[in-house]
Parts: structure tokens; C-alpha cells; sequence
């Protein structure tokens, strides 16, 4: 895992029940989560070592210094009032790029933690009012073994990773599955893509295969539960039974079934036009839904290594394929929930060479102007000279 480095603070704000953490960070990179407050005995843990925690108590009347911090969870007595309580993280580091884990890492049962056999697909919880906050979530899409020195069997579902790459939950020699039957057999494609709701705090699960094919949703503890259930009405793609989904390759989710706007965009293998988004206005539900589907009428995908996001400053919809086979078609799409086309990426490049030949061939400057008009004279006579 990677971080960008640079000079900040982070605070966490927790309940003495450890049931909300909030988090307000200018440019930081370590923070706290899993924060807890038991009658003064304080817990947290970092996803790296800080060179200063304060925990601050007592509506900021107190706060305890307690100089650098550690990498991992740290237990301490600090016998202070119950409540809410900030965490407040510092680090200066140079700014770039720094591993903060370790690709060898093995926790205490000698299990390789970083090492998975087929991982499809990842996604980490950054809202901080979760208690799952910092939380790494990796599908794996079939049973096998990595290679040695550091062999790991892995099976089909998901593993969960803290921030400090230690296990979180059970799921260091057996991933969770939430009771959702993912297909075992030996395609790699169930489960694939993960992603966490905008707004809803679910973790939701893409299965490319086609038994299974769909999509799938859980809470983050990835816990057997009435939540747990298929999106979408049918198990499986168009040639099982389903009808208004095919095998998914990737989802992006807003709203809430609460507040009667969750709405889902998925990339679909098999309905048609093949390989393209479409929206699903579920609302208030119910799950699984039958919600109709939208094409929203963008050009199909060749390669199958396909996914899917929503976000940036204009919330656009980033649709993305593997293209090192298709040159002639954009790797990325860039388009609004309703389908209007905003970009690709071979547009943007096209676009961004063509500025730099106007540039080059209009200079901005009265220096500039002279300078070119001089080099075509001289270039222009050259080949006069030549052609004599």
C-alpha cells in the first residue's frame, strides 16, 4: 500500500462506544481509526507511525500528549473522562510516494497477508464516520496458491485487511463470503469487482461469472445477515434465468434504499448493446429489485478487463478497459448518468497534441513571432539552395 507523503494533521472524533469516528484532514497521511473509549482506557490504531498523537477529551479541556506514534494498535490508560474524543495524528515526511507495507509481511499464524492467488478486485473504506474506517477489502475469484517462497491458498471471497496490515476480523486463513453463493469454479470471476455505496456504507460485490453472475451486497463486516442478498431479481446471467441483468463486471453506487434514491450504474457483459453501462433507478426497493434497466447508450468495450467508477469534481461516470488489443478504441470513457459523452481517452490525447503543434506553430510572444519568422526564412532559402 502506497501513501503520499507530505506535512499534515488528521483528528478523529469517536463515542465512548467506539461507534463513530469522524474525521476532518487537511494534507495528512497517517490517521487513526478503530478508536475507542472505555471508562479512560484509550485504543486506536495507525496505519503508519506519526511523529506525534495527541488524544484530546473533556470537549477539549484535556489533552494528552503522547509523542510519537506507533504503526498498529495502541492500548493506553489514560484515565480520562468517557465521551467522545479527538485523535489528532502528525507527520512530516518528503512529499511522494512511500510503501508503507510489506509485500512479505506474515502475521502470527505465518500467513503471507499480502499475497493473494487471483485478487479481481479492492476497494478500502475512507468514510471515517464507519466503524470499519481504513478497512481494506480484496475479492479473490478462485481457490489456488500463490507461488512460493510465499505460498498462500486462497479461495473464493472476500479478505479483509486493517489500515496497519493486520487481519481485520477472521479472515487471515478463510475469507468471508457473507453466505452469498459465489461460483468456485475455476474462472476467476466470482467475486470481482468491490466497491462501497456513496451514501448507503454497503459493500457491494460484481460476479462476471455465469451462475452466479450479478451483483451481490453485504455490510462491511461482510456478516451473514439479512442484508446480505443479490441486487438485482435472478442469480445468474441472461442464459440462467435472469432478465434485467447480465454477468457484471463493475458497479458504482449513490443514494440509499432509505431515502428512496439508491441508484446503481453497472458495466454489463451480456445485455445489449454488450459491454456497456446502465442505470438502475432502485429507489426505496425492494432488494433484490426489479428495477428496469437504462442503456445509457455508450459504445460497447472489446477487452473484458473492464470497471468502472463515479467521482471527480463534475461526478462524471469513468468507464475503463484493458486496450493494449485495441488500439483504435479509447481505454478510458467519460460520460454523465444520463449517457452524454464527455470525453475518452484517445480524444483527450488528441486533443492535448493538437494544442502543443498550435503552440509551436503560433508563438505567443513578439520575440517568439520574430524567431519563427526567422528559422522559416532560413529553412525556406536552405531548400531553394537544394533544389538549384
Amino acid at each position: 500500500m502506497n501513501r503520499n507523503h507530505t506535512r499534515g494533521t488528521i483528528v478523529s472524533f469517536i463515542t465512548a462506544l467506539g461507534l463513530l469516528a469522524l474525521a476532518s484532514s487537511t494534507r495528512a497521511t497517517p490517521y487513526a481509526c478503530d478508536i475507542t473509549n472505555s471508562a479512560g482506557t484509550v485504543s486506536f490504531r495507525l496505519n503508519e507511525a506519526a511523529d506525534n498523537v495527541k488524544v484530546i477529551s473533556s470537549a477539549g479541556a484535556v489533552t494528552n500528549d503522547l509523542g510519537p506514534g506507533v504503526k498498529g494498535l495502541t492500548v493506553t490508560n489514560l484515565g480520562i473522562a468517557g465521551g467522545n474524543i479527538k485523535v489528532m495524528v502528525t507527520r512530516s515526511a518528503p512529499a511522494g510516494y512511500t510503501q508503507i507495507t510489506t509485500d512479505l509481511f506474515q502475521d502470527g499464524n505465518g500467513v503471507y497477508l499480502n499475497k493473494f492467488e487471483q485478487p479481481r478486485g479492492i476497494a478500502v473504506n475512507r468514510n471515517p464516520a464507519t466503524t470499519s474506517f481504513g478497512r481494506v477489502y480484496i475479492a479473490n475469484g478462485r481457490v489456488g496458491t500463490t507461488t512460493a517462497p510465499s505460498s498462500r491458498q486462497t479461495t473464493d471471497g472476500i479478505y479483509m485487511i486493517n489500515s496497519d496490515d493486520s487481519v481485520a476480523l477472521d479472515t487471515g486463513l478463510v475469507p468471508r463470503t457473507a453466505g452469498l453463493p459465489f461460483t468456485t469454479v475455476a474462472d476467476a470471476a466470482s467475486p470481482l469487482r468491490a466497491t462501497i455505496g456513496k451514501d448507503d456504507n454497503l459493500l457491494y460485490i460484481s460476479d462476471l461469472s455465469d451462475p452466479s453472475g450479478g451483483l451481490w451486497v453485504c455490510d462491511l463486516d461482510v456478516a451473514t445477515n439479512s442484508i446480505a442478498t443479490n441486487v438485482f431479481t435472478g442469480i445468474g446471467d441472461l442464459n440462467v434465468g435472469s432478465t434485467n441483468h447480465g454477468s457484471i463486471y463493475a458497479a458504482a453506487v449513490e443514494g440509499t434504499l432509505a431515502g428512496g434514491n439508491l441508484t446503481i450504474f453497472t458495466m454489463d457483459e451480456d445485455l445489449v448493446p454488450i459491454r456497456t453501462p446502465w442505470r438502475y433507478d432502485v429507489n426505496s426497493g425492494p432488494l433484490p429489485s426489479g428495477a428496469l434497466t437504462n442503456s445509457l447508450g455508450q459504445p460497447g468495450m472489446s477487452n473484458t478487463a473492464i470497471t468502472l467508477v463515479k467521482g471527480g469534481s463534475s461526478n462524471y461516470l469513468y468507464a475503463s478497459q484493458n486496450n493494449r488489443l485495441f488500439a483504435a478504441e479509447p481505454s478510458i470513457r467519460v460520460f454523465t448518468t444520463n449517457g452524454t459523452t464527455v470525453t475518452n481517452s484517445l480524444e483527450a490525447h488528441a486533443g492535448a497534441v493538437a494544442r502543443l503543434v498550435v503552440r509551436r506553430h503560433h508563438p505567443r510572444t513578439a520575440h517568439q513571432r520574430r524567431f519563427q519568422f526567422c528559422r522559416d526564412q532560413f529553412l525556406f532559402r536552405r531548400n531553394q539552395r537544394r533544389q538549384r
